[in-house]
């Protein structure tokens, strides 16, 4: 039955010539998004997704003049990157992360 379904379905919405495409939607979404920063320890850390990556990328750089780095990849995670970090906790020194 859910073939059926979707056939009916897909005919229906293939008919209707303003809905969005895909690729527009791609286009319109595939730009730099960087967070706010946020200090822990000596470090500051940022979430930067290049455009279209599944997950934001974890970032660190000491002190304020320091070299961005990668600190957590959740897009490694997985074969298909769509597992996520849900929070992430720093101990009061900055040393040890917990993640959720």
């Amino acid at each position: 039955m859910g073939k059926a379904e979707n056939e009916v379905t897909n005919s229906y919405l293939s008919r209707i010539n303003y809905r969005c495409c895909k690729d527009r939607l791609l286009e319109l979404n595939n730009y730099e998004k960087l967070s706010s920063p946020f200090r822990q320890g000596e470090y500051y850390y940022f979430y930067k997704n290049t455009g279209l990556q599944n997950q934001s990328v974890l970032y660190r750089k000491k002190g304020e003049q320091g070299e961005p780095e990668v600190f957590l990849d959740p897009n490694t995670f997985s074969k298909d990157a769509t597992t996520t970090m849900r929070g992430l906790s720093f101990s009061k020194d900055g040393s040890l992360l917990a993640l959720k």
